[in-house]
């Protein structure tokens, strides 16, 4: 991806949404497996209590298999729940979901969570990368990655140019 922007939304106590830009930083390497992966590290702290949420980049991305890995740290859980948070991915401005997983607290408070996906269609566009936390959470979030998993070949299924009807019997 050429250009990674990220936006922090919060709603404020007179219910209107505010977007923030997120400073991050880009690179692009191979991970452990050899696998191209694009890092995005930033320092972004999210709230539950405000319906915050941090969303982007609204990326292109061609025909392949693909992982997008969060990394988060739990500052505060007041809600007592284990599920502290969501991880969406999706395309096309939310209309076609992609993966989601429900983060579960830990003992250690750094948290991580995985999605993988296909994407079949030949180019995808404003695909987009969600974390959302429960009420009464607040989350640092201090990575999201996107990696490179494998190639997906389109599959072309040729039909027969002769039209079939069924017989029907006569009496």
């Amino acid at each position: 991806p050429d250009q990674i922007e990220f936006y922090q939304m919060k709603v404020g106590q007179d219910g209107m949404r505010e977007d923030l830009p997120v400073e991050v930083t880009v690179s692009n390497e191979e991970n452990e497996d050899a696998l191209p992966q694009t890092n995005v590290q930033m320092d972004c702290m999210i709230s539950g209590d405000d319906k915050g949420s941090l969303f982007g980049p609204y990326i292109s991305l061609p025909r392949g298999k693909y992982a997008v890995e969060f990394e988060m740290n739990v500052l505060a859980n007041r809600s007592g729940q284990q599920h502290v948070a969501q991880c969406i991915v999706q395309a096309e401005l939310g209309e076609q979901n992609l993966g989601q997983v429900q983060v579960q607290a830990n003992a250690t408070r750094k948290l991580s969570a995985r999605i993988e996906f296909d994407q079949t269609q030949e180019l995808l566009s404003n695909i987009e990368f969600v974390i959302q936390p429960t009420t009464g959470v607040d989350l640092e979030i201090s990575s999201i990655n996107l990696i490179y998993l494998e190639e997906i070949h389109e599959i072309f299924v040729q039909y027969s140019d002769e039209i079939r009807r069924p017989r029907v019997n006569s009496f």
